[in-house]
Parts: structure tokens; sequence; C-alpha cells
């Protein structure tokens, strides 16, 4: 199952420090946590997945996150743009908040080899 989060969740602070833009609230996503289906990921397009391991672990990692409707039709699909992190470590905000911040930036707009 994918879900998006909508507006006014902790995350939200997230993408605006890394200077990102949240897919599922640009595309008009308004509740907290919902399940998107394949139209809604599609639409939605986002350039990259950021995931947390234990998910993307139960997805079957990378190839299988691939194989979720629509996901394979989103640009980061297409460029298999995926970002993981621990769960514990992705959901914790506190005093790591700035480290994780930094680990999260270097992942996502670090070049790509």
């Amino acid at each position: 199952m994918v879900t998006g989060e909508g507006r006014g969740l902790d995350a939200d602070a997230f993408f605006e420090a890394l200077g990102a833009e949240d897919a599922g609230t640009a595309s008009g996503m308004t509740s907290e946590f919902v399940q998107v289906n394949s139209e809604a990921m599609v639409a939605a397009a986002p350039d990259l997945l950021l995931t947390m391991t234990d998910g993307l672990a139960s997805a079957g990692g990378p190839e299988g996150l691939q194989k979720m409707p629509g996901v394979g039709q989103t640009p980061a699909g297409k460029n298999q743009r995926v970002v993981d992190m621990a769960d514990g470590v992705l959901l914790s905000f506190g005093p790591n908040t700035g480290r994780v911040l930094a680990a999260l930036s270097d992942a996502i707009y670090a070049p790509t080899k």
C-alpha cells in the first residue's frame, strides 16, 4: 500500500527545510496519510520517493516498490529515485533533526553516479 501525506503534518517542515515540495500536497492532497491509488500517484508525479526503510523492505525493496501500481510511471519511478531512512530516525523530531536533515539533503541532492 502506498500512502501520501497531506498538508499540516510535521513532515512539511522537513520538506521546507530541504527546499523540496511534497508532491502529494502540491497535487491537492489535503487529508493526513491516505492510501494513494495508481492514478493519484501518477498525477502527483514525484521526482523522488522518500520512504521509511521498513516500509521499503515490506514492499520488496526498490524492485518491489517499482512494481507497485503507478510508481513506475512517475518521474521518481522512471529514474529509480528512492531515498529511505530508518523509521525511528525519520519519525523522530528533536536533537537529531539537524543530522537527519543533513543526511536527507545528501541523499536527495548528491550527484548520481
